[in-house]
């Protein structure tokens, strides 16, 4: 059975400072149907980074979907992950489990990958680095190296997957973003027991 580490879209859902919230307009005409229009910023709730992001002329999130698929290794990990941490991973798929408790606010204070972890995990082979965080980024790094060092090594990143459920372990993965030509879209994370 797939369990959904997907967070709802809804404007409570806490987000990156100065990223708008996700704005839903329903109407129901004098038939009595329903339609709406959806504002969403890309990098709002759940959601898929692809090279586009910060790499010029870099590759969209619209990717063949089977390499979004395969073997994911949940490791719990600290406040900083670091070289150490990202050592004997068993897969080309791998999310960092930080939170233990659903978030109600932003927190600057979220965990983040060193650059030098981001180096290894492209060493390894890591295909897929996900977190339950709001970044891989330190919150005050502006010049985004972890970022880049994934990202130039057509790393995909996905950020904000709702893990603090998840017991860490081996699972399959499915990550199903939206089929845009753009740097990141709302993503849906599914994992099951293998």
């Amino acid at each position: 059975m797939w369990i959904d580490l997907t967070w709802s879209l809804n404007e409570n859902l806490p987000s990156w400072p100065g990223v708008n919230k996700i704005q839903i307009k329903q109407e129901c005409n004098s038939n009595k149907i329903t339609t709406s229009d959806i504002f969403l910023h890309l990098h709002y709730g759940t959601h898929i980074d692809a090279p586009l992001h910060c790499i010029p002329q870099g590759r969209t999130v619209n990717t063949n979907i089977n390499s979004l698929c395969g073997k994911v290794q949940i490791i719990e990990a600290p406040d900083i992950i670091t070289p150490e941490i990202v050592q004997n991973i068993n897969s080309k798929i791998v999310f960092f489990k930080t939170m233990q408790n659903k978030p109600k606010n932003f927190n600057p204070d979220y965990s983040f990958i060193t650059p030098q972890a981001a180096k290894k995990l492209v060493q390894e082979g890591i295909k897929i680095v996900g977190t339950d965080c709001w970044s891989v980024e330190k919150f005050d790094d502006t010049d985004f190296n972890t970022h880049k060092i994934l990202l130039s090594n057509d790393v995909i990143i996905i950020e904000f997957i709702k893990l603090y459920q998840t017991s860490p372990g081996t699972y399959e993965t499915m990550i199903i973003p939206l089929p845009i030509q753009a740097e990141a879209s709302p993503a849906r994370v599914l994992i099951k027991s293998l």
